[in-house]
């Protein structure tokens, strides 16, 4: 066969050319590719190596004291993200947000009327976490602490002359529950009196009642010039496990009126208590 580099060395690029044969070329393309292929692979058999040994070979180290490397860490890559930049290929997800500590479905305003008289301010409002409850409360001037609590749940119903409310909260452990409703009955024992300037008295009892793990009524009832007046007032905190019911009832009883005010009140609220055992360590024995 004559040589190709003696070919090219006298080429005449204004001569004629003459092609090389089919299998000729086929053969010379063949041999091209596997030489490729060939240096394809040793060049990633080294990089491979590399990698595992840390680099221990290209600096003259001894393979065998060398450790594999830790495999590397797999990507996942959705297909159908156009770019990294949408945050959708090799982007971990945002962990998904702690969910509510009070389920939706609590029957918070459970045993309340369903009629009410027409008007803006009357009937139910709630349940649900950004309904007002306590705000405005307070004994002897001091306002109620405001509660550490990791769940709120609030509903309301009114009438003419006949207002209620239940809050609903949860706490981190039995203990938290505890302590707070220890800090909601304090300023109402500290004022069992309260005189104002129009002439009337608010008088306060606290008293124990037997509803879940513990519970406390506050009774605020009013006295005008020494005699007793109409309105009455019943908080009544009910504990249990982690969880803490404040379900208060404002009314033109009287203080005459409060046994059977608290008893409506415990009756009326069964099913919300009953609801609360999911926050004790025993759960709810069905």
């Amino acid at each position: 066969m004559p040589d190709p580099i003696s070919e090219l060395e006298s080429f005449d690029p204004g001569g004629p050319v003459t092609p090389l044969p089919a299998a000729e070329v086929r053969r010379r393309g063949d041999r091209h590719r596997r030489r490729r292929t060939a240096g394809l692979a040793l060049a990633a058999a080294a990089a491979v190596a590399v990698v595992a040994t840390g680099g221990a070979l290209l600096a003259g180290g001894d393979p065998a004291d060398v450790q594999p490397a830790e495999p590397l860490p797999s990507l996942t890559v959705d297909p159908t993200c156009a770019s990294p930049d949408d945050g959708c290929a090799g982007t971990p997800e945002a962990p998904d947000s702690d969910p509510a500590d009070i389920p939706d479905d609590l029957p918070l305003a459970s045993g309340w009327p369903t009629e009410h008289e027409p008007g803006d301010e009357h009937g139910l409002t709630g349940p649900g976490q950004d309904v007002p409850a306590l705000e405005e409360a307070q004994a002897c001037g001091t306002a109620l602490p405001a509660a550490p609590a990791l769940d709120r749940l609030a509903a309301g119903w009114a009438n003419p002359e006949d207002y209620r409310s239940r809050l609903l909260l949860t706490f981190q452990d039995a203990q938290a529950a505890n302590d707070y409703q220890g800090l909601l009955l304090a300023p109402y024992r500290a004022c069992p009196r309260e005189e104002t300037s129009d002439g009337s008295t608010t008088l306060v009892d606290v008293r124990r009642t037997a509803v879940g793990g513990e519970s406390w009524a506050v009774v605020r009832s009013f006295e005008s010039e020494g005699s007793p007046a109409i309105g009455l007032e019943v908080l009544h905190v009910v504990r249990v496990g982690r969880s803490l019911l404040v379900d208060v009832t404002s009314s033109e009883g009287m203080a005459d009126d409060a046994d059977s005010t608290i008893a409506a009140q415990t009756a009326d609220a069964a099913e919300v208590v009953a609801a609360m055992c999911a926050f004790t360590e025993a759960g709810c024995v069905r």
